[in-house]
């Protein structure tokens, strides 16, 4: 097995925490309004905030630069990612969560071009490249495949669960180590 590929899996880690928060939280909406006592507007704003924070504050030029530049994008928007992501999970009203929700999406914003821009380096071989983005892509549409799954367990989970689960994801994510040879 190549060296690049040891890395791989934390990258895959990265990309796939940020579509896992956006499924759960569309799932955890009408917990919101329980514990929270959200309305239907500040509810729009947990959703649309993260989406649009990191739809608009992508840097793809950015982290495409070189490797070291991505990896720095990668562990800065993993720990964006998981400090929101506990700031969100100890909030007792709507408007921090909307804040924390909004600082999650400027970190999935840093964490997702830099996990392809990584993938695009560390594999120079065409085929290995090939394959790495496709389990990268693959990852990215399992959301669609199983909504219906996703909906059915979720009924189960809590919002204070989910937000302190993502943290550790994150961390995890973060912690992971890509090999040195990965990153020269």
């Amino acid at each position: 097995m190549p060296t690049s590929c040891t890395g791989l899996p934390s990258l895959l880690l990265a990309a796939f925490v940020i579509n896992l928060d956006i499924t759960i939280v569309n799932v955890a909406l009408p917990s919101l309004v329980r514990e929270l006592h959200a309305s239907n507007s500040q509810l729009q704003w947990v959703v649309d905030g993260y989406n649009s924070c990191s739809r608009r504050c992508c840097w793809p030029p950015a982290v495409s630069a070189t490797v070291s530049a991505a990896r720095v994008f990668l562990v800065a928007g993993l720990v964006v990612f998981g400090a929101a992501s506990v700031a969100g999970g100890l909030t007792t009203s709507a408007g921090p969560l909307i804040a924390a929700r909004c600082f999650m999406g400027v970190g999935a914003a840093m964490i997702f071009p830099a996990t392809l821009s990584l993938i695009s380096n560390v594999f120079t071989d065409r085929i290995e490249r090939a394959k790495a983005i496709g389990l990268w892509v693959r990852q990215q549409g399992w959301r669609s495949r199983s909504a219906r799954s996703w909906r059915l367990a979720a009924r189960r989970v809590q919002l204070v669960e989910h937000l302190l689960a993502m943290a550790p994801v994150a961390a995890l994510g973060a912690l992971w180590p890509l090999e040195r040879a990965d990153l020269t």
